[in-house]
């Protein structure tokens, strides 16, 4: 289950036949695969800085990820969203190391950055980047139940801003347990430590270096289809502690403001109407509990809220599927100071496979967020992407990529001034991969911020460009 109450929903795990292919990958992009830290971790992180969100092992689930911000600077850019969606990527897949009922799959990236703009300013400062990404995934299916244990490390290595350089790692524990047919229990755990990006919604320039954070957190979910109608309840945990951070001037900042534990309850249902249309119904309540009572302006940043919602998934033709679902979210704040946030809400996909090279997926969401920034008491993030999957070779994957994420910030009182953040973006990758043991990627990422707040880091522009080789098993 993810940060936002999204309550896994079980996929058959048989072969689709031809005439559902085209349903089957929909299903698929909805699910966060077990990918490698540094392969796809973008899909994994969602707008806000930090992400409560530590469910990510590889499961069937029908989640829509909303596309950061910012591509975080361990990402290989440009990389495909789903490298077996098709017979000619799938061939050439690696097989992993077999140790006697379990499946290894060991990996090792290593990329270099070139980034115009590390720190995400007005003035851009450039720099090289260098990352080594190892990571292992097993999973051992024993028919009705299935485990899967992935660790993940990220070493950044900056070439002239030694302050930058970090390592992040991430360890996950996920168990699907067949209770009776047709009905699933999964549980998981995980933990990792990672840094506030630069240039991410949360981020303050006045850092010296990155600040440090670590999530932990664990979910428990149970399914049952009874043919036309699945339904799924779902609890889940997540508690984010982040490290005191030193300030350029020579300060210590205090961020156990930022300290916070959140707790899920949520249930999913959903009613096959006829072949090809189902009717869809997702209810949430979370609960934030902040360590400290006050932060430090002495605001009590300790929340409720529900989320509801109704939609139809559909398959329109043999290559257009789509879900979309509205409804309404409710935040209310423990301090009075703090208006209730009201507003409407969407989670939405569409794809389009106009042949079974190629594939094109359009994304759309609006969540609302935990912010510490002074007067604002959470912000709404509206996010859209578009992006284009295509085989050209056997070997060769390109992927073309949009985004648009808009943030709007709810503010205590009128006197405090409105805020909007913008975030564009558009990336272009290359990945070609000649057999199942190693991999060559190629990428370029453009974003850009833009803000009705005039401070330092509001606004600026960003070019990357990144080489990345994997070798695998």
């Amino acid at each position: 289950m993810t940060s936002d109450g999204n309550v896994p929903m079980t996929v058959p795990r048989h072969v689709f036949p031809g005439a559902l292919k085209t349903q089957l990958r929909l299903a698929m992009m909805f699910v966060l695969p077990v990918l490698p830290l540094g392969t796809a971790r973008a899909l994994a992180q969602a707008p806000q800085a930090p992400s409560d969100d530590v469910s990510v092992v590889e499961r069937n689930i029908n989640v829509i990820q909303a596309p950061p911000p910012i591509t975080p600077p361990g990402d290989a850019i440009g990389a495909p969203r789903d490298q077996g969606f098709n017979d000619y990527a799938s061939s050439i897949q690696p097989l992993g190391i077999q140790l006697g009922s379990a499946i290894i799959f060991p990996l090792l990236e290593l990329q270099s950055v070139s980034d115009s703009n590390i720190f995400a300013t007005q003035r851009g400062v450039s720099d090289v980047v260098f990352r080594s990404s190892p990571s292992a995934r097993m999973i051992l299916d024993t028919g009705r139940n299935r485990l899967t244990i992935q660790a993940l490390a990220d070493r950044l290595e900056y070439a002239r801003n030694e302050n930058e350089s970090r390592t992040d790692y991430r360890v996950i524990a996920n168990n699907r347990y067949e209770l009776l047919p047709e009905t699933i229990l999964v549980a998981e755990g995980s933990y990792r430590g990672t840094h506030l990006n630069r240039g991410e919604p949360e981020s303050a320039t006045d850092d010296l270096r990155p600040p440090r954070y670590t999530v932990a957190g664990g979910s428990l979910t149970l399914d049952r289809d009874l043919a036309k109608l699945r339904g799924g309840v779902g609890l889940n945990y997540t508690r984010t502690i982040f490290s005191d951070s030193e300030t350029i001037g020579g300060g210590i900042k205090d961020n156990s403001g930022r300290n916070r534990n959140r707790y899920v309850i949520s249930g999913r249902a959903q009613y096959q109407l006829t072949t090809g249309y189902s009717a869809l119904m997702r209810v949430s309540y979370n609960k934030i509990d902040y360590v400290n009572t006050t932060d430090r302006l002495g605001f009590r940043r300790d929340s409720r809220g529900i989320t509801a919602t109704a939609g139809a998934r559909v398959e329109i033709t043999r290559i257009i599927s789509a879900e979309v679902s509205a409804g309404y979210l409710y935040r209310n704040f423990k301090d009075p100071r703090y208006a209730s946030t009201n507003s409407f809400t969407f989670r939405g996909v569409a794809i389009w496979s106009p042949s079974s090279l190629t594939a094109v997926e359009l994304l759309g969401s609006r969540d609302v967020n935990e912010t510490l920034s002074t007067g604002y008491s959470s912000f709404l993030t509206t996010s859209f992407s578009l992006q284009v999957d295509h085989q050209l070779l056997r070997q060769l994957a390109l992927t073309v990529t949009l985004r648009k994420v808009t943030n709007a910030y709810q503010r205590a009182t009128i006197a405090i001034a409105p805020r909007t953040d913008r975030f564009y973006g558009a990336s272009l990758g290359a990945r070609y991969t000649p057999g199942r043991l190693w991999y060559v990627q190629a990428g370029y990422d453009l974003a850009q911020r833009r803000s009705t707040a005039r401070t330092e880091g509001s606004e600026f522009d960003r070019n990357r460009a990144s080489l990345t080789i994997g070798i695998q098993l």
